[in-house]
């Protein structure tokens, strides 16, 4: 169980924040933004702004993979 823990997951992994319960980021060694994921796109700071760029790419290339796949020929 997981109650009464805190665990800290730094990551690259984009695409399991949006199930922490606090996310934050830092800059220069500093915290710039925290609090929970719809919190962190709600503000449209810098972390939304990464998320729409991973999303961005992370589509583009589930086309281009989904189009390369000889099972779509």
């Amino acid at each position: 169980h997981s109650h009464n823990k805190t665990v800290l997951l730094p990551t690259h992994a984009l695409n399991f924040l949006q199930y922490a319960t606090q996310i934050v980021t830092l800059k220069d060694e500093t915290i710039s933004e925290n609090g929970s994921y719809a919190e962190l796109i709600a503000s449209q700071g810098p972390f939304a702004d990464l998320m729409r760029e991973f999303a961005s790419v992370d589509t583009a290339w589930r086309i281009r993979t989904a189009y390369s796949n000889p099972f779509f020929e």
